[in-house]
Parts: C-alpha cells; sequence; structure tokens
C-alpha cells in the first residue's frame, strides 16, 4: 500500500531540515520501487485469483486497492525507464 510521507529529515538533535529537491526525488523513486517489488495476489496465484471467492467483499476491495498500487508504481517506473532511454536521442 503506498503511504504519503513527510518530505522533511529531523537531524540527530530533532531539528527539523527541508529536503532538496535530488533528496526528494531519490525518496520518492525508493518508495515507488518498493512498492513495485512488492509482491500480490496475482502474482503467485494467477489471474484466476478472487478474493471474493471466500465470500469478503471488504477483502476484495482491499486486494484491489493494493494491486492497483502495484500496478501504478510498475507502470510508472517502465514509463520513467522508457523515457530516460529517448530523451537523450530527441535532443
Amino acid at each position: 500500500m503506498i503511504m504519503l510521507w513527510n518530505v522533511s529529515n529531523f537531524t540527530s538533535n530533532n531539528t527539523r531540515t527541508e529536503m532538496t529537491d535530488t533528496q526528494k526525488l531519490q525518496f520518492l523513486l525508493t518508495k515507488l520501487q518498493e512498492t513495485a517489488d512488492s509482491k500480490h495476489c496475482y502474482d503467485e496465484c494467477g489471474d484466476d485469483y478472487s478474493p471474493s471467492d471466500a465470500g469478503n467483499y471488504d477483502d476484495a476491495f482491499d486486494v484491489g486497492c493494493e494491486y492497483g498500487e502495484i500496478t501504478f508504481a510498475r507502470d510508472l517506473l517502465q514509463q520513467l525507464k522508457l523515457q530516460t532511454q529517448i530523451e537523450p536521442h530527441l535532443k
């Protein structure tokens, strides 16, 4: 599940410092990669898996949300990878 994080750093004496844009980008990419690397029930059970088979539709909703977040992270990272491969050739 993707979680929102505060993009501030805290030093050893608990004073708050703002992250640079580079640090923010690295943090975001790390979180995207962690989400994309997550295993999902469809990765393990295949496309035939149906979480509502047990009759709990709340579980089915939660599984669907989780699957959407993981898929979005994977797709976004793939698009970033393709864009960085194409971008130098457009100049």
